[in-house]
């Protein structure tokens, strides 16, 4: 994964997400769909905090930004924020 910034969009696998649920989306899927399929896409597992986290927070952030933020990811970004697994992504 290469980063260049500490921005939430400063790396690749964030911005794979982005774009990948806005072309989802503009395919009329809905965000749920789209979710889904990005879970299974990605491979996300809970055994890697860190791309477990970085997919949540980047996808919470896309569909907030884009007005589609599903409950089970705002559910799942406020988790991870709250119990503060995600901060080493921002240090």
């Amino acid at each position: 994964m290469g980063a260049w910034g500490p921005a939430i969009f400063s790396d690749d696998l964030t911005c794979d997400i982005r774009n990948d649920f806005k072309d989802l989306i503009a395919a009329g899927l809905s965000s749920e769909e789209v979710t889904k399929k990005l879970f299974d896409s990605y491979d996300i597992k809970k055994v890697d905090p860190e791309e477990y986290n970085v997919f949540w927070l980047s996808l919470a952030a896309t569909q907030w930004k884009v007005g589609r933020l599903s409950e089970e990811v705002k559910v799942r970004a406020i988790e991870i924020i709250d119990n503060g697994t995600g901060q080493s992504l921002f240090a």
